[in-house]
């Protein structure tokens, strides 16, 4: 730009017309990267910051904000969050900005009273009030539990004659008496921890509890279960000084083990900011990696758990490029070189495609198909865009445009049609074919709705559909969704970035012609 702007040969008004052409492009091409960035700074967002339009997630370089998100996640009551730190009038997560500040390093609490207070509601506390923290990542690390339980070579309650012949999801629905299409549907039990076992799927719950990090296990309903007499056998407030109590007996040993003058086993408080400081302090670049990536970290686990998605994507994709690279240069061709009254009649038809949108067709084809027996097949995905109209009457128009003489000149030489296609044709058409190479690309890699309705086996799903039953299983974090998207995207873009220069010439080539 500067170069041309600053070409000598160049009048006053003509640098400034075109150093505004090249503005008005520059700003048309903000309009396409603003959205897809804020996809992007979406895709690593949560409860907390979802609604937020920055370009670069405040928690990344903000320590408060890491706070105040992590608590929102941490926290599955926003009402006990509220209470717990004083901000009653924060209607929504985002109100917590500038209320709540992040301990300083230095206001790190005793491991030793963080200890307690875990041994406490493993042990001491009234079960009817724990639950656990941050339900949303255990959620999905409860998915994959039951997945890895239910996907080794042996049952591990015994001898099970079915087991070898059932895939996961069906043995889990054997023994918990369920109906679940996939683990991606499984939720949390809605039973306390702690209760008696009510039936194998408490039973394996609380194999699954023990699994989990420490700190895992919070207090349902922090504020209720602080009220004296709350609960069969009070409040939470009292049994932890009950336990304190038994523990050390004296004030000075608690003092001592807590290394905190002045401690009182009469007013000892419930440690609720306590824990939350001693899981935040030290641990904030975890914390922020772990947010940042934790989304995508989903999306990805999602996919390579689900069936031979990646392997019929690759297939579809290659084949279908490599399949309309041989047929579309071959009708434009013969189309081209043998003119006639079939040849265009077969060219109007071919155009008369790009009139209707593919949805049109969607249905006779897939009643074509099934009568055929082709549904759950490759063939089903690529045989009905192997053609395009659009490919033909533009490879066409670039073979129209080749000189007679050089067809000629191949003949006098001995070559064959065959051999004059393969060696002479298609290396001129490169950029074209690039082009379609492109679009092909696109349309078998991001098409999930013809996908779906030829192809309802989930061996057969591509990439596309199980993103597709991603978005919808977590309609309610659409923060999700748009990792997903960020991801589905990855594909093209790097295709697009290594094919740049030969794709331009081909768009570029036809119009010069």
């Amino acid at each position: 730009m500067a170069g041309l702007v600053g070409n000598p040969k160049m009048n006053r008004n003509a640098r400034w017309l075109l150093a505004a052409f090249y503005l008005l492009l520059s700003l048309g091409g903000l309009t396409m990267v603003y959205p897809f960035w804020l996809m992007l700074t979406g895709s690593v967002s949560g409860t907390f910051d979802f609604k937020d339009r920055t370009l670069i997630p405040r928690y990344l370089h903000d320590r408060n904000e890491l706070f105040q998100k992590f608590l929102v996640q941490r926290y599955n009551d926003f009402k006990s969050l509220r209470t717990i730190y004083d901000v009653q009038d924060a209607l929504r997560p985002s109100d917590l900005r500038g209320r709540i500040l992040a301990p300083a390093p230095n206001q790190a609490p005793p491991p030793t009273l963080i200890a307690d207070w875990r041994q406490f509601l493993q042990s001491a506390a009234d079960p009817a009030w724990l639950t656990v923290a941050d339900k949303e990542r255990t959620t999905f690390l409860y998915r994959e539990w039951l997945e890895a339980r239910f996907s080794g070579p042996a049952p591990p309650e015994g001898d099970d004659p079915q087991w070898a012949t059932q895939s996961p999801i069906e043995r889990m629905n054997r023994r918990y008496r369920l109906m679940e299409p996939t683990f991606a549907f499984i939720s949390l039990p809605e039973w306390k921890p702690g209760q008696d076992a009510q039936g194998p799927i408490h039973a394996d719950y609380l194999d699954f509890l023990k699994s989990l990090p420490p700190g895992s296990l919070m207090v349902m309903d922090p504020i209720s279960a602080t009220a004296a007499g709350a609960g069969d056998s009070g409040s939470i407030r009292r049994g932890w000084a009950d336990f304190l109590r038994a523990k050390y007996g004296t004030d000075s040993a608690l003092a001592a083990a807590w290394q905190t003058p002045g401690a009182n086993l009469d007013t000892v408080d419930v440690p609720w900011r306590a824990e939350d400081a001693f899981e935040f302090i030290g641990n904030e670049t975890a914390l922020r990696w772990r947010m940042a990536t934790e989304n995508y970290r989903w999306v990805l686990k999602f996919l390579f758990q689900r069936g031979r998605a990646f392997q019929n994507t690759l297939i579809l994709v290659v084949t279908s490029i490599v399949v309309a690279l041989l047929l579309n240069p071959l009708a434009a061709y013969a189309i081209s070189r043998y003119p006639g009254r079939q040849s265009r009649v077969a060219m109007l038809l071919m155009i008369l495609t790009i009139a209707f949108p593919a949805e049109v067709a969607m249905i006779p084809s897939f009643l074509l198909l099934r009568d055929f027996h082709l549904l759950n097949t490759f063939a089903a995905l690529i045989l009905p865009g192997a053609v395009s109209g659009f490919s033909v009457f533009l490879l066409k128009g670039f073979f129209d445009g080749l000189p007679e003489e050089l067809f000629e000149s191949a003949t006098l030489d001995g070559a064959d049609e065959m051999q004059v296609f393969w060696s002479i044709v298609l290396p001129l058409s490169r950029p074209i074919l690039a082009v379609i190479a492109l679009g092909t690309f696109t349309a078998a890699y991001g098409g999930y709705m013809w996908a779906l309705l030829v192809c309802q086996d989930p061996e057969m799903w591509t990439l596309m559909v199980w993103l597709f039953q991603f978005q919808i299983n977590h309609a309610q974090m659409p923060w999700l969704g748009m990792a997903a998207f960020a991801v589905a995207s990855i594909p093209t873009l790097l295709v697009f970035l290594f094919c740049q220069r030969l794709i331009l010439r081909g768009i570029i080539i036809p119009t010069e012609k």
